[in-house]
Protein backbone atom coordinates (compact mmCIF):
# COMPACT_ATOMS: atom_id res chain seq x y z
CA UNK A 1 0.00 0.00 0.00
CA UNK A 2 0.98 3.49 -1.03
CA UNK A 3 1.72 6.18 1.39
CA UNK A 4 -0.78 7.97 -0.47
CA UNK A 5 -3.62 5.33 0.23
CA UNK A 6 -2.66 5.02 3.85
CA UNK A 7 -3.40 8.54 4.22
CA UNK A 8 -6.48 8.36 2.50
CA UNK A 9 -7.35 5.49 4.32
CA UNK A 10 -9.80 6.06 7.62
CA UNK A 11 -8.02 7.89 10.41
CA UNK A 12 -4.94 7.40 8.49
CA UNK A 13 -4.07 11.23 8.47
CA UNK A 14 -5.03 10.87 12.28
CA UNK A 15 -2.93 8.27 13.24
CA UNK A 16 0.08 10.03 11.07
CA UNK A 17 0.01 13.57 13.28
CA UNK A 18 -0.66 11.60 16.42
CA UNK A 19 2.41 9.71 16.43
CA UNK A 20 4.24 12.64 15.17
CA UNK A 21 2.88 14.52 18.46
CA UNK A 22 3.72 11.67 20.70
CA UNK A 23 7.34 11.26 19.39
CA UNK A 24 7.56 15.49 20.26
CA UNK A 25 5.97 15.19 23.37
CA UNK A 26 8.64 12.13 24.18
CA UNK A 27 11.61 14.17 23.15
CA UNK A 28 10.52 16.93 24.82
CA UNK A 29 9.79 15.33 27.84
CA UNK A 30 13.92 13.37 27.64
CA UNK A 31 15.24 16.95 26.84
CA UNK A 32 13.60 18.38 29.99
CA UNK A 33 14.44 15.64 32.46
CA UNK A 34 17.87 14.32 31.38
CA UNK A 35 20.09 16.56 32.05
CA UNK A 36 22.37 19.51 30.49
CA UNK A 37 23.51 17.28 27.53
CA UNK A 38 20.03 15.75 26.59
CA UNK A 39 18.46 19.34 26.82
CA UNK A 40 21.27 20.23 23.70
CA UNK A 41 20.50 16.93 21.90
CA UNK A 42 16.82 17.38 22.31
CA UNK A 43 16.67 20.76 20.68
CA UNK A 44 19.58 20.16 17.99
CA UNK A 45 17.05 16.60 17.15
CA UNK A 46 14.49 19.19 17.09
CA UNK A 47 15.87 21.90 14.57
CA UNK A 48 16.76 19.05 12.13
CA UNK A 49 13.63 17.78 12.36
CA UNK A 50 12.19 20.95 12.15
CA UNK A 51 14.40 22.19 9.21
CA UNK A 52 13.18 19.23 7.46
CA UNK A 53 9.70 19.43 7.63
CA UNK A 54 9.78 23.31 7.06
CA UNK A 55 11.91 22.43 3.51
CA UNK A 56 8.90 20.45 2.19
CA UNK A 57 6.89 23.50 3.06
CA UNK A 58 8.70 26.20 1.76
CA UNK A 59 9.74 24.48 -1.42
CA UNK A 60 6.32 23.84 -1.95
CA UNK A 61 5.63 27.93 -1.19
CA UNK A 62 8.57 28.61 -3.71
CA UNK A 63 6.93 26.05 -6.71
CA UNK A 64 3.47 27.60 -6.28
CA UNK A 65 5.39 31.45 -6.48
CA UNK A 66 7.25 30.43 -9.85
CA UNK A 67 4.03 29.18 -11.29
CA UNK A 68 2.00 32.56 -10.15
CA UNK A 69 4.78 34.24 -11.99
CA UNK A 70 5.14 32.04 -15.16
CA UNK A 71 1.77 29.91 -15.62
CA UNK A 72 2.22 26.44 -17.18
CA UNK A 73 0.06 23.05 -16.74
CA UNK A 74 2.73 21.52 -14.13
CA UNK A 75 1.00 22.54 -11.66
CA UNK A 76 -2.22 20.61 -12.15
CA UNK A 77 -0.98 17.79 -11.00
CA UNK A 78 0.94 18.54 -8.37
CA UNK A 79 -1.15 21.44 -6.55
CA UNK A 80 -2.82 18.61 -4.52
CA UNK A 81 0.42 17.85 -2.91
CA UNK A 82 1.84 21.58 -3.09
CA UNK A 83 -0.91 23.19 -1.28
CA UNK A 84 -1.57 21.47 1.50
CA UNK A 85 2.11 21.56 2.47
CA UNK A 86 2.22 25.08 1.81
CA UNK A 87 -1.01 25.26 3.90
CA UNK A 88 1.22 24.33 7.03
CA UNK A 89 3.42 27.14 6.81
CA UNK A 90 1.50 28.91 9.92
CA UNK A 91 2.23 25.84 11.91
CA UNK A 92 6.01 26.47 11.58
CA UNK A 93 5.37 29.73 13.75
CA UNK A 94 4.77 27.45 16.82
CA UNK A 95 7.11 24.87 16.02
CA UNK A 96 9.72 27.16 16.23
CA UNK A 97 9.63 28.16 19.66
CA UNK A 98 11.48 25.77 21.57
CA UNK A 99 14.90 26.73 19.93
CA UNK A 100 14.53 29.66 21.75
CA UNK A 101 14.09 27.65 25.12
CA UNK A 102 17.93 27.13 25.60
CA UNK A 103 19.72 28.48 22.53
CA UNK A 104 23.27 28.09 24.28
CA UNK A 105 23.07 24.06 23.79
CA UNK A 106 23.36 24.76 20.10
CA UNK A 107 24.36 27.59 19.04
CA UNK A 108 27.98 28.40 20.30
CA UNK A 109 27.30 32.16 20.12
CA UNK A 110 24.16 32.23 22.31
CA UNK A 111 26.44 30.84 25.40
CA UNK A 112 29.62 32.74 25.22
CA UNK A 113 29.60 35.98 22.56
CA UNK A 114 33.48 35.91 22.58
CA UNK A 115 33.49 32.79 19.82
CA UNK A 116 32.27 35.25 16.99
CA UNK A 117 35.84 37.20 16.01
CA UNK A 118 33.82 40.61 15.43
CA UNK A 119 32.06 42.71 18.44
CA UNK A 120 30.13 44.35 15.81
CA UNK A 121 28.93 41.46 14.84
CA UNK A 122 27.42 40.53 17.96
CA UNK A 123 26.50 43.92 18.81
CA UNK A 124 24.31 44.33 15.39
CA UNK A 125 23.32 40.50 14.56
CA UNK A 126 24.28 37.85 15.98
CA UNK A 127 22.40 38.01 19.20
CA UNK A 128 19.33 36.38 20.72
CA UNK A 129 16.77 39.87 20.16
CA UNK A 130 17.79 39.60 16.59
CA UNK A 131 17.82 36.11 16.18
CA UNK A 132 14.42 35.78 17.63
CA UNK A 133 12.94 38.98 15.46
CA UNK A 134 14.70 38.06 11.86
CA UNK A 135 13.03 34.40 12.74
CA UNK A 136 9.38 35.78 13.30
CA UNK A 137 9.65 38.48 10.90
CA UNK A 138 10.64 35.40 8.36
CA UNK A 139 7.60 33.02 9.46
CA UNK A 140 5.36 35.41 9.51
CA UNK A 141 5.76 36.82 6.12
CA UNK A 142 5.95 32.90 4.64
CA UNK A 143 2.69 32.38 6.10
CA UNK A 144 0.63 35.43 4.88
CA UNK A 145 2.07 34.94 1.61
CA UNK A 146 1.10 31.69 1.59
CA UNK A 147 -2.14 32.62 2.57
CA UNK A 148 -2.44 34.82 -0.35
CA UNK A 149 -1.14 32.52 -3.25
CA UNK A 150 -3.42 29.72 -1.97
CA UNK A 151 -6.55 32.35 -2.51
CA UNK A 152 -8.82 31.60 -5.06
CA UNK A 153 -7.16 33.53 -8.45
CA UNK A 154 -3.87 33.22 -6.26
CA UNK A 155 -1.89 30.71 -8.56
CA UNK A 156 -2.09 33.36 -11.66
CA UNK A 157 -0.91 36.93 -10.09
CA UNK A 158 2.52 37.40 -11.53
CA UNK A 159 2.53 40.57 -9.15
CA UNK A 160 1.96 38.36 -6.13
CA UNK A 161 4.46 35.76 -6.90
CA UNK A 162 7.17 38.09 -7.73
CA UNK A 163 6.73 39.86 -4.23
CA UNK A 164 6.96 36.21 -2.73
CA UNK A 165 10.51 35.45 -4.57
CA UNK A 166 11.93 38.03 -3.70
CA UNK A 167 10.49 37.89 -0.08
CA UNK A 168 11.94 34.17 0.06
CA UNK A 169 15.17 35.15 -1.25
CA UNK A 170 16.04 37.67 1.49
CA UNK A 171 14.12 35.48 4.38
CA UNK A 172 15.99 32.14 3.36
CA UNK A 173 19.29 33.64 3.35
CA UNK A 174 18.41 34.82 6.51
CA UNK A 175 16.96 31.62 8.19
CA UNK A 176 20.12 29.87 6.41
CA UNK A 177 22.87 32.02 8.52
CA UNK A 178 21.07 32.22 11.47
CA UNK A 179 19.73 28.18 12.10
CA UNK A 180 22.37 26.63 10.25
CA UNK A 181 25.82 28.39 9.55
CA UNK A 182 25.89 30.19 12.95
CA UNK A 183 26.64 27.05 15.21
CA UNK A 184 29.92 27.46 13.63
CA UNK A 185 30.42 30.92 13.54
CA UNK A 186 33.86 31.57 11.74
CA UNK A 187 32.68 29.57 8.36
CA UNK A 188 30.95 31.98 6.20
CA UNK A 189 28.98 31.46 2.28
CA UNK A 190 27.85 33.59 0.36
CA UNK A 191 25.76 30.99 -1.85
CA UNK A 192 24.15 28.68 1.26
CA UNK A 193 20.71 30.41 1.21
CA UNK A 194 20.40 29.81 -2.67
CA UNK A 195 21.50 25.53 -1.75
CA UNK A 196 19.51 25.34 0.68
CA UNK A 197 16.32 27.25 -1.51
CA UNK A 198 17.28 24.75 -4.20
CA UNK A 199 17.38 21.78 -1.87
CA UNK A 200 13.92 22.50 -0.40
CA UNK A 201 12.33 22.85 -4.15
CA UNK A 202 14.34 19.26 -4.75
CA UNK A 203 12.57 17.80 -1.15
CA UNK A 204 9.00 19.27 -2.15
CA UNK A 205 9.14 17.44 -5.54
CA UNK A 206 10.00 14.35 -4.05
CA UNK A 207 7.32 14.73 -1.80
CA UNK A 208 4.89 15.01 -4.98
CA UNK A 209 7.10 12.26 -6.33
CA UNK A 210 6.37 10.08 -2.91
CA UNK A 211 2.36 10.65 -2.72
CA UNK A 212 1.90 9.85 -6.45
CA UNK A 213 -0.87 12.84 -7.04
CA UNK A 214 -1.43 11.83 -10.93
CA UNK A 215 -4.42 10.15 -11.82
CA UNK A 216 -3.63 6.25 -12.52
CA UNK A 217 -2.83 5.97 -16.51
CA UNK A 218 -1.25 9.40 -16.85
CA UNK A 219 2.27 9.21 -17.65
CA UNK A 220 2.98 13.16 -19.29
CA UNK A 221 2.58 13.98 -15.62
CA UNK A 222 5.72 11.66 -13.99
CA UNK A 223 7.26 12.73 -16.86
CA UNK A 224 7.51 16.20 -16.28
CA UNK A 225 7.91 15.73 -12.17
CA UNK A 226 10.76 13.63 -13.04
CA UNK A 227 12.26 16.20 -15.60
CA UNK A 228 11.81 18.66 -12.74
CA UNK A 229 13.46 16.46 -10.43
CA UNK A 230 16.65 16.37 -12.17
CA UNK A 231 16.95 19.52 -12.90
CA UNK A 232 16.99 20.49 -8.95
CA UNK A 233 19.15 17.38 -8.03
CA UNK A 234 21.99 19.40 -10.68
CA UNK A 235 20.89 22.85 -8.95
CA UNK A 236 21.67 21.66 -5.59
CA UNK A 237 24.54 19.56 -6.96
CA UNK A 238 26.26 22.96 -8.12
CA UNK A 239 25.72 24.90 -5.66
CA UNK A 240 26.74 22.48 -2.86
CA UNK A 241 30.00 22.14 -5.08
CA UNK A 242 31.09 25.46 -5.63
CA UNK A 243 31.44 26.44 -1.85
CA UNK A 244 33.45 23.69 -1.81
CA UNK A 245 35.67 24.85 -5.10
CA UNK A 246 35.73 28.73 -3.91
CA UNK A 247 37.44 27.45 -0.52
CA UNK A 248 39.69 25.05 -1.94
CA UNK A 249 40.71 27.28 -4.98
CA UNK A 250 40.74 30.41 -3.11
CA UNK A 251 42.99 28.53 -0.05
CA UNK A 252 41.19 29.79 2.52
CA UNK A 253 41.96 28.54 5.77
CA UNK A 254 38.39 29.55 7.27
CA UNK A 255 36.09 27.99 4.95
CA UNK A 256 38.88 24.50 4.59
CA UNK A 257 38.58 24.22 8.11
CA UNK A 258 34.72 23.96 8.29
CA UNK A 259 35.09 20.81 5.57
CA UNK A 260 38.36 19.29 6.85
CA UNK A 261 36.65 18.44 10.11
CA UNK A 262 33.79 16.87 8.01
CA UNK A 263 36.43 14.42 6.46
CA UNK A 264 36.47 12.06 10.20
CA UNK A 265 33.57 9.31 11.10
CA UNK A 266 30.42 9.71 10.99
CA UNK A 267 30.23 12.83 9.15
CA UNK A 268 31.70 11.59 5.39
CA UNK A 269 29.64 8.78 5.77
CA UNK A 270 26.29 11.10 6.20
CA UNK A 271 27.81 13.17 3.53
CA UNK A 272 28.32 9.91 1.18
CA UNK A 273 24.72 9.03 2.15
CA UNK A 274 23.18 12.31 1.21
CA UNK A 275 25.07 12.55 -2.57
CA UNK A 276 24.46 9.12 -3.33
CA UNK A 277 20.60 9.17 -2.36
CA UNK A 278 20.00 13.23 -3.68
CA UNK A 279 22.26 13.69 -6.54
CA UNK A 280 23.30 10.42 -7.53
CA UNK A 281 20.50 8.03 -7.36
CA UNK A 282 17.73 10.30 -9.10
CA UNK A 283 19.99 12.12 -11.72
CA UNK A 284 21.39 7.96 -12.50
CA UNK A 285 18.08 6.64 -12.47
CA UNK A 286 15.45 8.72 -14.08
CA UNK A 287 18.07 9.52 -17.56
CA UNK A 288 15.96 6.43 -19.24
CA UNK A 289 12.57 7.26 -20.41
CA UNK A 290 10.85 4.41 -18.65
CA UNK A 291 11.80 5.43 -15.10
CA UNK A 292 10.63 9.26 -15.66
CA UNK A 293 7.17 7.77 -16.99
CA UNK A 294 6.69 5.18 -13.98
CA UNK A 295 4.80 6.45 -10.84
CA UNK A 296 6.14 3.66 -8.72
CA UNK A 297 9.52 4.72 -9.53
CA UNK A 298 9.15 8.15 -9.07
CA UNK A 299 7.74 7.51 -5.51
CA UNK A 300 10.60 5.13 -4.65
CA UNK A 301 12.97 7.33 -5.99
CA UNK A 302 10.92 10.37 -3.96
CA UNK A 303 11.21 8.33 -0.75
CA UNK A 304 15.29 8.35 -1.30
CA UNK A 305 15.73 11.77 -1.66
CA UNK A 306 13.52 12.80 1.72
CA UNK A 307 15.56 10.78 3.34
CA UNK A 308 18.98 12.04 1.79
CA UNK A 309 17.80 15.46 2.85
CA UNK A 310 17.01 14.46 6.35
CA UNK A 311 20.83 13.46 6.26
CA UNK A 312 21.68 16.88 5.25
CA UNK A 313 19.78 18.56 7.40
CA UNK A 314 21.54 16.51 10.55
CA UNK A 315 25.03 16.78 9.06
CA UNK A 316 24.23 20.66 8.78
CA UNK A 317 22.66 20.81 11.98
CA UNK A 318 25.56 19.55 14.31
CA UNK A 319 28.64 20.64 15.20
CA UNK A 320 31.49 18.94 13.86
CA UNK A 321 33.77 18.49 17.07
CA UNK A 322 30.54 17.78 18.77
CA UNK A 323 31.16 13.66 18.62
CA UNK A 324 29.36 11.40 20.81
CA UNK A 325 29.00 7.33 21.34
CA UNK A 326 31.93 5.04 19.09
CA UNK A 327 32.89 8.21 17.43
CA UNK A 328 35.01 10.30 20.49
CA UNK A 329 38.08 9.04 19.43
CA UNK A 330 40.61 12.02 19.08
CA UNK A 331 41.57 12.74 14.79
CA UNK A 332 45.04 12.59 13.92
CA UNK A 333 46.07 16.13 12.90
CA UNK A 334 48.27 16.42 9.80
CA UNK A 335 52.06 17.72 9.79
CA UNK A 336 50.88 19.13 6.23
CA UNK A 337 50.55 23.36 6.23
CA UNK A 338 46.89 24.94 5.60
CA UNK A 339 46.11 24.31 2.00
CA UNK A 340 49.11 21.39 1.87
CA UNK A 341 52.49 21.58 0.46
CA UNK A 342 51.90 22.89 -2.84
CA UNK A 343 49.81 25.98 -1.85
CA UNK A 344 52.88 26.43 0.89
CA UNK A 345 55.05 26.62 -1.89
CA UNK A 346 52.85 28.67 -3.97
CA UNK A 347 52.86 31.20 -0.77
CA UNK A 348 56.56 31.22 -0.27
CA UNK A 349 56.70 32.56 -3.86
CA UNK A 350 54.73 34.91 -3.73
CA UNK A 351 55.73 36.51 -0.49
CA UNK A 352 60.14 36.25 -1.73
CA UNK A 353 58.11 38.15 -5.47
CA UNK A 354 56.28 40.78 -3.68
CA UNK A 355 58.81 41.69 -1.05
CA UNK A 356 61.52 44.45 -1.96
CA UNK A 357 65.06 43.86 -3.36
CA UNK A 358 67.36 44.38 0.13
CA UNK A 359 69.74 47.44 -0.33
CA UNK A 360 73.11 46.50 -1.47
CA UNK A 361 76.08 46.23 0.96
CA UNK A 362 79.50 48.45 0.81
CA UNK A 363 82.45 46.65 0.42
CA UNK A 364 86.13 47.42 -0.42
CA UNK A 365 87.29 50.12 -2.12
CA UNK A 366 88.63 47.88 -5.11
CA UNK A 367 84.98 46.83 -5.94
CA UNK A 368 84.05 49.29 -8.99
CA UNK A 369 81.08 51.85 -8.18
CA UNK A 370 77.86 51.70 -8.83
CA UNK A 371 76.86 54.34 -11.49
CA UNK A 372 73.11 54.69 -9.98
CA UNK A 373 73.75 54.84 -5.99
CA UNK A 374 77.47 54.84 -5.36
CA UNK A 375 77.70 51.45 -4.12
CA UNK A 376 79.94 48.16 -4.66
CA UNK A 377 78.85 45.66 -5.64
CA UNK A 378 80.08 42.02 -4.08
CA UNK A 379 81.96 39.74 -6.51
CA UNK A 380 82.74 42.63 -9.01
CA UNK A 381 78.71 41.92 -10.19
CA UNK A 382 76.91 45.52 -11.01
CA UNK A 383 74.04 45.75 -7.74
CA UNK A 384 70.31 46.58 -8.22
CA UNK A 385 69.73 50.07 -7.48
CA UNK A 386 67.98 50.45 -3.97
CA UNK A 387 64.14 50.75 -3.61
CA UNK A 388 62.43 53.71 -4.28
CA UNK A 389 60.61 55.15 -1.55
CA UNK A 390 56.81 53.44 -1.36
CA UNK A 391 57.93 50.42 -2.35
Amino acid sequence: MSIEARLRAPGGATRTVAAGAAAAVLLAAWGATGGERAAGIAIAGWIVGLLFWLGIALGAFSLLAVHAVTGGRWLDTLRPVLAPATATLPLFVLLALPVLFDPGAVFPWAADPSVVRHDAVVRWYLNLPGFALRGAVALLGWSVLAVLLLRPGGARRPGLGGVALIFHAFAITAIGVDWVLSIEPHFRSTVFGAALAVSQVLAALAWCALLRPEPPGTVAAAGDLARMIIAAALGAVYLGYAQFLVAWYGNLPDKAVWFLRREAAPWIWLEAASLLLTALLPIGALLPRWMRRDPRALARIGGGLLLGSARSRRRRSRRAGARTGRHRRRRRRSRAPPGGRRGYRRRRRRRRWRSPPPRPRRIGASAPRNRRDGTRPAHGRPSRAAPRPGW
